[in-house]
């Protein structure tokens, strides 16, 4: 097992900033772009993991900036995984099918959100929830 950082997400300032000062470095007038970008949900990074030849027994689950367990867990995120670790197991032999993998590791990235997550923001009067955002293998 080993600790796989999802990559940092610009903010749309950042991603304008970049495009301007390019723009401005090459002489051209500033472009015209298409962005596609997303919500922010006030929770905390949450990621599922299993190498492709491995099975439910080996899924491990990580925060942000380091593997978690139910003994040093981050909001309850590693016993949702416990509970439903037959369920993750199914979802990553789903993506092993579609794309075909033989080798690597499956890796499920969301954000774990509601409850007592983040106190203050809308969606703390939910129930804790895992909204995925990207799949990498």
């Amino acid at each position: 097992m080993e600790h796989i950082s999802f990559p940092s997400i610009n903010q749309y300032r950042q991603v304008v900033k970049n495009v301007r000062s390019s723009a401005d470095y090459h002489g051209v007038p500033y472009p015209k772009v298409k962005y596609e970008f997303s919500v922010k949900i006030h929770g905390s990074n949450a990621g599922i993991c299993r190498h492709v030849w491995g099975d439910a027994s080996e899924i491990y689950f990580q925060s942000r900036e380091r593997l978690i367990t139910i003994e040093s867990d981050n909001a309850g995120f590693a016993a949702f995984g416990e509970g439903n670790r037959e369920l993750f197991n199914k979802i990553i032999n789903q993506i092993l099918m579609i794309t075909g993998a033989k080798d690597g590791t499956v890796q499920i990235f969301g954000e774990w959100f509601g409850g007592n997550i983040q106190k203050g923001v809308g969606v703390s009067g939910l129930d804790k929830m895992l909204c995925v955002f990207g799949v990498r293998i």
